[in-house]
């Protein structure tokens, strides 16, 4: 669920960072340009702790965390129209977005028993597009009812809400993660 609402997110601002940056920002057509640019920064960036990141025992919080980061962003373009600030959040996003991501498959690879991995991953995979889609449709219909601000606000706030409660779901990915953990420390340590 944490993934899908960045996977939301990341499509509903396939639409509305085109507008923020011309409306808002009034960058032009190669705003967006910029966008892109800098959440590709902060996500290759993220590499340097993602190795970290996966291998913590605290998955879960990882998850919300870097979850909740992305979906922050939308509320930070609602409350300024300074092209910095934007561009850093942005960064700051980028980065979240894919160590989200990142833990958020590690941790299923983990737990997840062997013989299913694959097809939960698929069922994974689907949702996250599905939800990117989803996510791209709703964004112009809040835009074209209310504003960009409010499509900003609403579902920046939704997402944020639902990640945050999403917590409460992961209780038990940590012991898990730490006992599938040590098994596997078990067999490297006898291929080693």
């Amino acid at each position: 669920l944490v993934v899908g609402m960045v996977e939301f997110t990341y499509g509903a601002q396939t639409v509305q960072l085109v507008l923020y940056a011309q409306r808002e920002l009034g960058l032009g057509a190669e705003g967006y340009g910029i966008f892109l640019a800098a959440a590709g920064v902060g996500g290759l960036l993220s590499a340097v702790v993602n190795g970290r990141l996966a291998a913590s025992a605290r998955a879960s919080a990882i998850v919300i965390g870097t979850g909740a980061l992305f979906c922050a962003t939308q509320l930070v373009y609602a409350a300024t129209s300074v092209t910095a600030v934007a561009v850093l959040a942005t960064f700051l996003g980028g980065a979240g977005f894919v160590a989200c991501e990142v833990v958020a498959e590690t941790a299923l690879a983990r737990v997840v028993p062997g013989d299913v991995l694959g097809r939960v991953m698929g069922v994974v995979d689907a949702l996250s597009v599905a939800a990117m889609v989803v996510g791209a449709a709703v964004a112009p219909v809040i835009i074209a009812w209310s504003s960009l601000t409010t499509s900003l606000v609403v579902l920046g706030t939704a997402t944020l809400i639902v990640t945050v409660l999403c917590r409460t779901g992961l209780r038990g990915l940590d012991a898990l993660t730490r006992e599938r953990s040590a098994l596997l420390a078990s067999r490297v340590a006898v291929i080693e």
